[in-house]
């Protein structure tokens, strides 16, 4: 698949850093794996930003985060509908092979973070759960002298909606786009929050 994420100048640094490491080069995709105890996470809504994935994960805004550009096969994007306001995006699995969800792999979490952003993503909507999944990473081979591109398959785990479609709006996107999100209130919050932290010495 052609990746129809972008990077985008006004976007956080580190969301379009994460975009530019697809495709992995060499041994990163052996090293990525190593540094994670468990498999690592599939983000696609607003954990895809480093600086709020690391809010709730309770992390520091200078820790490192491994995220990686990936997609996810036989899902679809929706928009889950509160109060008639679209709000943050679910995914549901499909049999259609022409649905796909763009989103980002996170390696390297502690057990203690993995479990928090669990409890965050799972407490937002009792439709959705924790499920096993497999997502395809792209990286750089070297075949006879020559570098190939090609797919590799992750194991990985991910928040699915598990009920009815009631209150699901199918999106046209086969990513979630963060531009409004970047102007939302919650993101404002997160960026105040975490530069009190540093005038506070926290970091």
């Amino acid at each position: 698949m052609v990746p129809r994420m972008r990077c985008k100048p006004g976007y956080p640094e580190d969301f379009n850093n994460a975009i530019k490491r697809s495709p992995l080069m060499g041994d990163d995709f052996k090293e990525l794996i190593k540094s994670s105890d468990s498999p690592p996470l599939f983000v696609y809504g607003h954990l895809m930003l480093p600086r709020v994935l690391k809010y709730f994960a309770n992390m520091r805004e200078t820790e490192k985060v491994d995220m990686v550009y990936a997609t996810l096969p036989l899902h679809k994007l929706y928009h889950f509908s509160e109060n008639g306001e679209a709000g943050l995006p679910t995914i549901k699995e499909s049999f259609s092979p022409s649905d796909v969800v763009e989103g980002f792999l996170v390696f390297g979490l502690t057990a203690e973070q993995r479990n928090v952003v669990k409890e965050n993503e799972l407490g937002r909507l009792e439709q959705v759960v924790f499920a096993a999944v497999q997502v395809q990473v792209s990286q750089m081979d070297t075949i006879s002298f020559y570098d190939v591109k090609c797919e590799k398959s992750v194991d990985a785990g991910t928040f699915v909606w598990n009920s009815k479609e009631i209150g699901l709006t199918p999106m046209e996107s086969t990513f979630w786009p963060i531009d409004d999100f970047l102007e939302h209130q919650l993101y404002e919050g997160i960026v105040e929050y975490q530069r009190l932290e540093r005038l506070q010495g926290k970091d």
